[in-house]
């Protein structure tokens, strides 16, 4: 109930327990895993999803972020962001609208709110032109902002995950890999040590969080 609470309940809540992917960061054949991560120990629930990061622009601003592609038919009911969001806000991310949710205090370093639109620039899925590397780039619809109370509101936003599949250049249903939510996010350890094939990569929220901790 103290400070390590917060943290876990609200960090861990919208960062991604665990991402199951290949070497290359990218699955084709992901449907083929949807019955077998369901069975690994402490999954509440498992989701397609693209992550990378890039840069969002406003008309006088410019900031980092870290990108989520997701389905929302896909996203379950226990997801901090659905129940911060609510149903309505996420079902805005509609395919090919280019629509994104921002966090609250992101939308504020960036002067943006609700009916505004942002550039999205990411380095993955860049071209080369006689100009040299350009990154690709991409208008987008300030539909709904969030606010769970801690630094990922300036960090992370969502389009949906056929967006980020045009945006990243990805072939046709290609994903980065299976987003994962635990029913105790601190028992990664349990599903490393399960038998994955060889070929997939379990990466946890220790990567980028564990100094939190």
């Amino acid at each position: 109930n103290g400070f390590e609470g917060q943290l876990k309940n609200r960090i861990l809540g919208v960062v991604p327990h665990a991402i199951v992917s290949d070497s290359n960061g990218r699955l084709a054949d992901w449907q083929a895993l949807q019955a077998p991560l369901a069975q690994l120990p402490h999954v509440q629930a498992a989701a397609p999803f693209i992550t990378t990061e890039g840069m969002v622009q406003s008309p006088g601003s410019l900031a980092p972020i870290a990108l989520q592609g997701v389905n929302p038919q896909n996203y379950p009911q226990q997801d901090l962001l659905r129940q911060t969001l609510g149903d309505t806000a996420l079902e805005r991310l509609v395919p090919g609208k280019f629509n994104i949710i921002l966090g609250g205090a992101l939308a504020q370093k960036l002067a943006v709110l609700p009916g505004d639109k942002v550039r999205v620039l990411v380095s993955e899925g860049s071209r080369f032109t006689p100009m040299g590397r350009v990154p690709s780039q991409r208008l987008f619809n300030v539909v709904a902002l969030f606010d769970v109370g801690s630094p990922v509101d300036d960090q992370i936003a969502l389009i949906h995950l056929d967006d980020a599949r045009r945006l990243l250049r990805y072939p046709a249903e290609n994903v980065t890999g299976w987003r994962v939510w635990l029913d105790d996010a601190f028992q990664t350890e349990d599903i490393a040590q399960t038998s994955l094939p060889s070929s997939l990569i379990f990466q946890d929220w220790r990567k980028e969080r564990g100094e939190l901790f």
